[in-house]
């Protein structure tokens, strides 16, 4: 049975992987793997019976994650999909780790599939949603979330204030009234959750900062910073 992955930036362990299994890989950009028609075509476009997703960011942690996702599908029928835990780079800061977790919320960063899956629950029948997608494939079998499988990403916030206001995307502002209460409960909620860690002064303080940052730049007081 052929195994296609479908895989992003080059990493070494994704290609030692793919050479050690002597399986196929689908090269996409950052850009074209976030296009959820990318995999649509490429998939079409192959005969593999199991399918595994990457995400172009994220490195395998060690040797053993490919044999570890689509182990539960050669060993069960039951099976259906199967997916990897997502963890941020050691080398992060305490927040730009827990503002990490809280990004990482797609199903599709490192999962596996039967193409018979797929077939029936394309990504484009779910709007390019992995999350609407996944609800929708769990009705072809079972999902297990495989410990053996992790894969580490990056998140580095700008350290400068006026970094991170000129950084931050913005449709349009909101009103300043409307900006504070938003970034208000994230902040709340952001302490809770680093206290919950035994978060240090630094690390709250840096929190502090990031959601002040963000209230300035989500608001009309961003023409002063970022004009």
């Amino acid at each position: 049975m052929e195994i296609v992955v479908a895989r992003g930036e080059r990493d070494a362990v994704v290609d030692a992987a793919v050479a050690r299994h002597g399986v196929r890989a689908i090269p996409a950009s950052a850009g074209n793997l976030v296009a959820r028609s990318y995999l649509d075509h490429a998939i079409a476009a192959s005969t593999g019976g199991l399918l595994v997703v990457v995400a172009p960011d994220l490195s395998p942690e060690r040797t053993g994650w490919l044999s570890a996702m689509v182990g539960p599908l050669r060993e069960s029928e039951r099976v259906a999909i199967t997916r990897g835990v997502v963890e941020p780079d050691p080398s992060l800061d305490a927040y730009d780790a827990y503002r990490f977790e809280l990004s990482r919320v797609d199903p599709l960063d490192l999962v596996a599939f039967r193409r018979t899956v797929w077939e029936v629950h394309s990504f484009a029948k779910s709007g390019g949603l992995g999350y609407r997608w996944l609800e929708r494939a769990r009705a072809q079998g079972d999902v297990r979330t495989v410990d053996g499988a992790r894969v580490r990403g990056r998140l580095e916030l700008p350290r400068g204030f006026q970094e991170i206001v000129r950084s931050t995307f913005v449709n349009s502002p909101d009103p300043l009234g409307a900006a504070a209460r938003d970034q208000l409960r994230y902040l709340v909620g952001d302490l809770e959750a680093l206290r919950g860690r035994g978060a240090d002064a630094k690390t709250i303080a840096r929190a502090a900062t990031v959601r002040l940052a963000e209230l300035v730049a989500r608001s009309r007081l961003r023409r002063l910073f970022a004009p």
